[in-house]
């Protein structure tokens, strides 16, 4: 069990201890107000299963791929969620489908959502851009029809940074040889958004190649 799942069931635990200990008296309501809006459940339950492991996280995007997310993006807050987990029985067994529900109703994921949206913002990437891939050495660009002429007139010497918690499909290239032949693309996008299956298609083609190191990071 990962530590966020046993930090999860003492959350439960001490909650539970205090309802009893408290019954006598009279209730206490608690609010935690973060300094960020409320990020979308999709997204958080992702980084959920990316704790699982890196194959759990890229199962659930490619799934949300095969939904109708213009209808997603549409329905409510309560649609969303319910549709969320119907894609996660695909995964995961009663106990972690629980452990699921209560990380969502704790907004436990939601810092490293916004960690990544925050690190969009710090890059002052165009407002009209829905998606934007980030090229090692090619800047960044907000269609994949520029690409090809991005990933060819690079910089091969420059660095694109990661984080450790950044999501790699296939895992990141290791040797400076791995690096300079599969340069860093970043994909920030919204992965519940209907634009986003051809974006991800395309750069997931691209990794299985061998060609790209493809990143993805939540934007919305």
């Amino acid at each position: 069990m990962g530590t966020s799942s046993v930090l999860l069931l003492l959350a439960a635990w001490s909650v539970a201890v205090a309802v009893v200990e408290c019954a006598p008296q009279k209730v206490i309501s608690v609010t935690l107000d973060s300094k960020w809006s409320s990020t979308p459940f999709h997204l958080e339950a992702s980084e959920f299963f990316a704790e699982e492991s890196s194959d759990y996280f890229w199962r659930y995007v490619n799934d949300f791929q095969e939904l109708d997310l213009a209808a997603f993006s549409n329905s409510t807050p309560k649609a969303q969620y319910e549709t969320v987990l119907e894609v996660a029985t695909r995964h995961l067994s009663a106990a972690k489908l629980a452990l699921l529900k209560l990380s969502l109703s704790l907004r436990a994921h939601s810092p490293a959502v916004e960690t990544f949206q925050q690190a969009a913002r710090d890059k002052g990437f165009p407002e009209e851009c829905e998606f934007v891939i980030e090229v090692q050495g090619g800047g960044a660009i907000c269609s994949l029809d520029k690409l090809d002429e991005a990933l060819k007139n690079r910089d091969k010497t420059a660095k694109l940074y990661t984080f450790k918690v950044d999501h790699f499909y296939g895992g990141a290239a290791t040797s400076t040889s791995q690096q300079q032949q599969r340069p860093v693309v970043i994909l920030h996008g919204d992965l519940g958004a209907p634009g986003f299956r051809r974006f991800h298609e395309e750069l997931e083609e691209r990794a299985k190649l061998r060609e790209i190191s493809y990143v993805l990071r939540h934007f919305v």
